[in-house]
């Protein structure tokens, strides 16, 4: 099967501030466990943050649908939700 990318929407968030408040919602978003789960339907749809500074750079992952995973590819989360905070924090909030 062959899925296809497209990006949506993007921001940069320059105020350190706002970089560092949303990086801790995103630290403590969604809980961990390491049992066996039952996922409702994925549909593949995630949203993608970058963080970087001049000397580090790390990347999250949070899917939209299914378990609603976060993941910077070592530490995986459930129950992530992008909620409005979060994507006013993003520079993404619909109507501002």
């Amino acid at each position: 099967m062959q899925q296809s990318e497209s990006l949506v929407s993007s921001a940069a968030v320059y105020s350190a501030k706002d970089a560092a408040e949303l990086a801790s919602f995103l630290d403590h978003a969604g809980t961990y466990n390491t049992g066996p789960i039952n996922c409702p339907m994925d549909d593949g749809e995630s949203a993608h943050f970058a963080f970087w500074s001049r000397t580090a750079r790390s990347e999250l992952t949070v899917e939209l649908s299914g378990c609603r995973t976060a993941s910077n590819g070592t530490t995986f989360r459930l129950g992530v939700a992008l909620t409005p905070k979060l994507l006013k924090l993003a520079g993404l909030a619909a109507g501002d």
